[in-house]
């Protein structure tokens, strides 16, 4: 898409409080994806309808005029928690940006079916006796490399759970290397 509603967030402002948008020009036309947050339905004084919606995505939420001919075309589509890709031309309204909608269609939202693997992996360390004194460094070590591995170290014959999680990388095993051999850091997994 060509807009969202990060680019908000890129603006200019003068003494008196005005913004001055640098990333999108009044009048410009985008192209959005989002979730319909608020729907408001009017008449308008010739009795045809038309809505002011708001359309969030994942950095925040526009305001999105549209008018009655578009409205006809697209009302099936104008539920709240619909996901929706809009077209029109945005507009600063008082200095506040809205888009003033040409298009409103269905937005297909694609749903990965792949099984979810049910090993989790996790990362076995060996600490040898020699090294006990190194033990605060190691774990140091492991909580830099932060990651969604859960670590089990193995000393004085018993186990523990080293209460963090890394990811695996060169960097965490060339420090680790610095305490501990090849064969004392282990990656397997096991059925969670």
């Amino acid at each position: 898409f060509s807009f969202n509603t990060n680019v908000l967030n890129f603006y200019e402002e003068d003494e008196e409080g005005n913004k001055t948008y640098t990333e999108f020009k009044d009048g410009e036309h985008v192209i959005m994806g989002g979730i319909i947050s608020e729907f408001k339905r009017l008449a308008t004084k010739s009795g045809q309808t038309m809505a002011f919606v708001k359309v969030e995505d994942l950095y925040g939420q526009i305001e999105t005029i549209i008018f009655p001919k578009v409205f006809d075309n697209s009302k099936e589509y104008l539920n709240v928690e619909d996901v929706v890709k809009i077209s029109g031309k945005l507009q600063l309204k008082d200095g506040i940006p809205q888009i003033i909608a040409d298009g409103v269609e269905p937005l297909e939202v694609k749903v990965d079916e792949t099984p979810v693997n049910q090993e989790q992996e996790y990362m076995g360390l060996i600490i040898p006796d020699d090294k006990l004194d190194n033990r605060d460094d190691i774990l140091d070590i492991l909580t830099s490399y932060e990651g969604n591995i859960p670590v089990i170290i193995a000393m004085k014959g018993k186990k523990y759970n080293a209460n963090c999680a890394v990811r695996k990388c060169e960097g965490l095993l060339a420090e680790l290397k610095n305490y501990v051999s090849d064969q004392d850091i282990i990656f397997f997994k096991k059925k969670s």
